[in-house]
């Protein structure tokens, strides 16, 4: 017990002999110490910016990765009459998901062994992926690779429109968006 007094008091003796640098001094002057209150709301305040800054960067809705893997899911019904909007491929089915509170309709073409998922997205228009952009049919489109998806996307008639697939390439999918032209958007929302 003796020997953690000793060493407590030397510890002691050493913190009263420690100074702060001049310029560390000169620059906070006389001013005195918060005093706990002030720490403690000034604390909560900063808590409270972190908390806003993560819900206003986490808020803006799903990813064109998240919605895109909604909809390459199955059908749960039977395919929209009327015009094929993908040339050459037959709409084999539809679904409806709700992706981050958001309606987002798909219809499932088929050509032979290759599916393409075309979902129309509901709300803000999401954020294009990717750093590869190319102009084909009057439309701007982001071109991406999720996993072993092919993703185009596009914004039109202030909706995101998202074609993916896991077997046409990019290419297939860039033509395909191309001949859905400016009117794409409105045909299966």
């Amino acid at each position: 017990m003796k020997d953690a007094e000793e060493i407590g008091a030397a510890i002691a003796r050493c913190a009263r002999s420690v100074e702060a640098p001049s310029r560390l001094r000169e620059r906070l002057g006389d001013r005195p110490a918060r005093p706990p209150r002030a720490r403690f709301v000034a604390a909560l305040v900063a808590g409270a910016a972190i908390v806003a800054l993560v819900f206003v960067l986490g808020v803006g809705g799903p990813s064109v990765a998240q919605v895109a893997a909604a909809g390459l899911h199955a059908p749960t019904r039977p395919a929209p009459h009327g015009r094929a909007y993908l040339a050459g491929y037959r709409a084999v089915g539809a679904r409806t998901d709700e992706v981050d509170g958001r309606r987002a309709v798909t219809v499932i073409y088929r050509r032979a062994t290759v599916g393409v998922h075309y979902t129309i997205l509901d709300g803000d228009l999401l954020e294009l992926p990717g750093v590869r952009r190319v102009r084909a049919g009057g439309l701007r489109l982001a071109l991406d690779r999720h996993g072993d998806v092919n993703l185009v996307a596009w914004h039109a008639r202030g909706k995101t429109c998202i074609l993916a697939s896991r077997a046409e390439t990019l290419t297939g999918l860039v033509r395909l968006a191309a001949r859905t032209g400016r009117g794409a958007g409105r045909e299966i929302a």
